[in-house]
């Protein structure tokens, strides 16, 4: 069959979401690295005019422990915005957890769309992907029930989702759903962690994420064949 244009769309933008993370992680850490060896690394001195990629910077205070940069933002008001260097870099620096974890969210948004959008526009079925029960419902479709014949992929599917909603609702700290989502798809997690953070559910939390984009952008594509295939 011919796929329906919304479809292919969504498709397409799960298979590009990576690349977007990737570039805000790597654009963040990049000029982290610039800052660090253009300003902290260096003993103080004038530097009356800097160039960081495409903006024009001006250090107006050369004390270290206090030194200011003006870049500027032609999206703003003023054109400029001002920086303590160190604050800059601060910022920078810890931005991970949030690129990282706001890609879960890009990810399994689109995920959950793709599903309820196909079993509403191609099936006249509608889900709530929103509820996990809806994503099995989806896969209980006769054309799809053989894609996730193995378990532990449904049940990873639910901790990436229960991550998400951590990240979204509970300020990335661990709560009851999560702990069981993980119990579920792994091993016990112990209960009194809840309330920390979501990094320490996980060894790596890049990886993590990777894993599970692998997971879903595999899906989406499998998704995608059978309805191509079908008459």
């Amino acid at each position: 069959m011919i796929i329906p244009e919304e479809v292919e769309s969504i498709i397409n933008r799960l298979q590009k979401s990576e690349d977007e993370w990737k570039a805000l992680y790597m654009a963040s850490w990049n000029y982290s690295y610039h800052i660090k060896t253009k300003y902290m690394d260096l003993k103080p001195r004038k530097v009356p005019v800097i160039m960081a990629g495409s903006f024009t910077s001006f250090v107006t205070n050369i004390d270290r422990d206090q030194l200011d940069i003006e870049l500027g933002l032609p999206a703003s008001k003023e054109g400029i915005y001002k920086f303590k260097i160190q604050d800059l870099y601060d910022i920078l620096v810890s931005r991970d957890g949030q690129f990282t974890f706001g890609h879960l969210q890009t990810l399994f948004s689109l995920f959950e769309e793709l599903l309820s959008t196909i079993a509403q526009e191609i099936y006249n079925i509608k889900i709530n992907t929103g509820n996990y029960e809806g994503i099995k419902d989806f896969f209980k479709i006769d054309d799809f029930k053989n894609i996730v014949s193995d378990i532990s992929k449904l049940k990873e599917l639910k901790l990436a989702k229960e991550t998400r909603n951590c990240f979204i609702h509970r300020g990335s700290k661990i709560d009851k759903k999560w702990v069981d989502a993980y119990g579920d798809a792994r091993r016990e997690f112990p209960t009194e962690k809840i309330g920390k953070r979501l990094e320490e559910g996980f060894q790596n939390t890049f990886h993590q994420i990777e894993d599970w984009h692998v997971l879903i952008v595999e899906l989406s594509k499998v998704i995608r064949e059978v309805l191509v295939a079908k008459s």
